[in-house]
């Protein structure tokens, strides 16, 4: 993990690279930074609706059962792009659902690997 010196250094030399590029390239690249963090705004989102949809289908099942769910492939098709959501879940949710958290992790990964 980078310092706060380490990472203010690292944000100057981004903000002198990004100076030095013409304005069309400063613009094209803002313009994808927007679309991919958009693009994520709108899969979180969805993943967030998707895991509360599951965790009330879900709560009182364990194991295989969890996996026996329709709710529960829908979230696995999202696939490893939701890995850091799944991270942030594991830090706020309460110990109880944390079973649930590693399924859905157990399950993106077994996808990842069968491609």
């Amino acid at each position: 993990m980078l310092t706060a010196t380490q990472t203010q250094n690292t944000a100057s030399q981004i903000m002198a690279l990004f100076a030095t590029m013409p304005f069309m390239e400063q613009s094209r690249l803002i313009d994808n930074l927007s679309s991919e963090y958009e693009r994520r705004a709108l899969i979180r989102t969805r993943f967030e609706e998707l895991y509360e949809q599951w965790w009330k289908e879900t709560c009182v099942y364990s194991g295989k059962n969890l996996v026996m769910n329709s709710t529960y492939y829908k979230i696995i098709e999202l696939g490893s792009q939701i890995l850091n959501f799944l991270d942030d879940l594991l830090h706020k949710e309460p110990d109880y659902k944390h079973r649930h958290i590693q399924w859905l992790r157990a399950g993106i990964c077994q996808k990842t690997k069968l491609k």
